[in-house]
């Protein structure tokens, strides 16, 4: 949430220190949202899915990113 409220705030290099994760990830769920809301409205993409192999790894990322910055010798480099 720190990292949003920055983010919000136009602060990037704060959001940055709070959460690098979310800076690439919140762009990428916004841009998502908008070809899903022009999806419902009759405009579809004119382009296909992501393959399931690269949503497998986006999860993956996510949750080795929620277990290294936990790790005590890498808080400095991923915890806030």
């Amino acid at each position: 949430m720190r990292a949003i409220h920055d983010l919000a705030n136009g602060d990037l290099a704060g959001a940055w220190g709070m959460n690098p994760l979310a800076v690439i990830v919140i762009p990428w769920l916004v841009w998502r949202w908008i070809a899903w809301v022009l999806t419902a409205v009759g405009h579809p993409p004119r382009r296909r899915p992501a393959p399931a192999w690269s949503l497998y790894l986006l999860a993956a990322a996510v949750v080795a990113y929620g277990i290294l910055r936990n790790i005590p010798a890498l808080a400095l480099y991923l915890a806030p």
